[in-house]
Formats: C-alpha cells, structure tokens, sequence
C-alpha cells in the first residue's frame, strides 16, 4: 500500500498499470470522509523523496534500496514505531503552536503511510487478527522483537544481536522458544515448561531487497516478493511473498480494511493528543479547522478507548471538548 508519485508511467507496459500506487491515499480519503477535502489532500500529498526513486525502478526494471522503517519491513518493529512516533509528535507540536489550517498535515500524513504499511507488508491478517495493532490514545507504543500484543508476538532477531552463520533459532530468539512457519502463518511456543507455553501467533514482515538490515529470523522469513528475477516480476504474475501493496494480492482487501479503521483512529489519537499537549483551545482549532462533519468524526472515536498495552482510556476526544464539559 505505498503511496508513490507516478513518474514516466507512459513509458511503462500497459501491464504496469495493474500497480495501484494509489491505495495509500485511497484508504486516507475512505477512513477521514469527515474531513474537509482541501485537509485530506494535504495529508495525502506527503510525498517521500526516496518513493520516487523507487518508482522510476520500476520503470527501469530494478530494485533500489530504500529505508525499512518507512514501510515497516524486514521485521523492524522498533524502527517503524520509532518513525511514527516522531511524525505524531512533529505532527502535535506544529498543531499547537501554529493557528495555519493546514498546521501538521504533512506530519499526519507521513505517520499514516507507515502505520497503514503495517497491515500491507506483514502477516497480520493472515494470521486472523482481526484488532488493531494500537488502539490506544496517546503516542504509539515502542514495538520490539518479541513483544507480545494479545495472542500474537513480534517475531525477529532480537535487537543487538549479531548474526553468524551457526546462529539456530535459541540464538536468535528467547530462550526455549519454537517457531514454525507455514504458508503465510507463523507459529511460536514462548517459554516452554511454563503457564506461558501456550502457542502464539507469530508477526513477521516482508524481507526487502537492499534494506539497510536483516531483523527477521530464518525460520519465520518471507520476502515482501516470493522472489525476484531478473527483471521485475508484475503483482499480477508474482502471487507468492508478504506484500498487499495492490488489490490483486492475495488478502489486500482484509488489509485495507484494518488500514481504514485504524487510520479512523489516529484521527482521535491526534486530537487527543493535541487536548493533552495543548489542551481544549488547541484541540478545538484542530477541528474547527480540519473538520467538516463533526457527528460523523465524533461517531469514530471510541470511549472507553480499548488498548492491549495498558487500562483502557476513558477519553473521547471529541464529546469531552463540548460546551460545558
């Protein structure tokens, strides 16, 4: 689901146009419909240098490097979430002290492309998760290897590790841990001997070509591509890998669906974190601003807020903000 600018497109195959290098803004318009049309094109013209030069290798018919924590890839959870939560914090700060309408658009944007990317580039949804990854209010949680969300667990190489060419799976991740992948499902069994053995979900994400490093393990490994020839292989050819990035992949429209619903969420995280950050004056220029139908932003945000890393929040963003509240 890379959101990516079309670049020299006439020069493509008619086959290329099978590439919905759109999908990013599609979900962002369907999840954010009650905001203001000119608002919603800025958050979705943030536009990465790097997704251009990925874009014209395509045309070229090569692979280029490009930064895994962008798009969550090669099992790099800490580096993804790191991404995103310095885009909300940017996004806040700029929200706050600035009264221009657009005032952290970009920033909210930038966050939004990694964040749907999760549900694009891993096994989440193949693994029959139906929640979101973070359905808390304040700042997104660090995420690591082998952090446990409900029944699932972060599966990679544990951070700080070097990899050697004896490294087994009790190398590389905790110790007595099982981990068995097929398909597109992971399976680990935490613990062994204890309360805890009960077997888990495991979460991968797509190895890249060209990232800048290797998080995920070789026993739970699978490319964003089934593989790669020579030349690029069309979404339409290659059915094999992790990658939902264009809706003839196999599962894109479960992903697509949690993208939608959990970028309705970062709506309610931004306002609520602006509230938190520069209290109700702030947070109600943020609407005023952003927002044309105000039912319909308030009927998505959630109260309680449910989460799986802490107590739920009992905050709604929106109704707490009325007249006399």
């Amino acid at each position: 689901m890379r959101l990516v600018v079309t670049v020299a497109m006439t020069l493509v195959s008619a086959r290329a146009g099978a590439f919905h290098f759109k999908v990013h803004e599609e979900t962002t318009k369907e999840a954010l419909k009650f905001l203001k049309a000119g608002v919603v094109s800025e958050i979705t013209a943030k536009k990465h240098k790097e997704e251009i030069v990925i874009t014209k290798g395509f045309v070229m018919k090569q692979i280029v490097k490009r930064p895994q924590d962008l798009h969550f890839d090669d099992c790099d959870y800490e580096g993804s979430t790191k991404r995103i939560r310095k885009e909300f914090k940017a996004a806040v700060q700029e929200i706050v002290k600035s009264k221009k309408q657009l005032a952290g658009a970009d920033e909210f944007g930038a966050a939004l492309h990694t964040i749907q990317d999760f549900y694009a580039h891993s096994n989440w949804v193949e693994s029959g998760i139906t929640e979101l990854v973070d359905s808390r209010l304040s700042n997104w949680k660090p995420l690591t290897t082998w952090d446990e969300i409900g029944d699932a667990v972060l599966v990679g190489r544990i951070p700080g590790r070097i990899s050697t060419p004896l490294d087994s799976v009790l190398s590389q991740t905790p110790p007595a841990s099982v981990v068995s992948l097929k398909g597109r499902v992971v399976k680990v069994k935490l613990s062994l001997g204890t309360p805890r053995s009960r077997e888990r979900k495991g979460i991968i994400t797509g190895t890249y070509p060209k990232s800048d490093k290797e998080n995920c393990i070789k026993e739970a490994k699978l490319g964003h591509w089934k593989e790669l020839p020579t030349e690029i292989t069309h979404p339409e050819v290659d059915r094999g890998g992790l990658n939902k990035d264009d809706h003839l992949r196999p599962n894109s429209q479960k992903a697509i669906n949690l993208a939608v619903k959990q970028t309705r969420h970062e709506w309610c995280r931004l306002v609520h974190m602006v509230f938190e950050k520069g209290g109700a004056e702030a947070a109600n220029r943020l609407i005023d601003n952003w927002v044309n139908d105000k039912a319909a932003a308030e009927a998505h945000c959630p109260s309680p807020a449910t989460t799986w890393h802490g107590p739920p929040v009992q905050f709604n963003p929106l109704k707490s903000l009325r007249p006399g509240n």
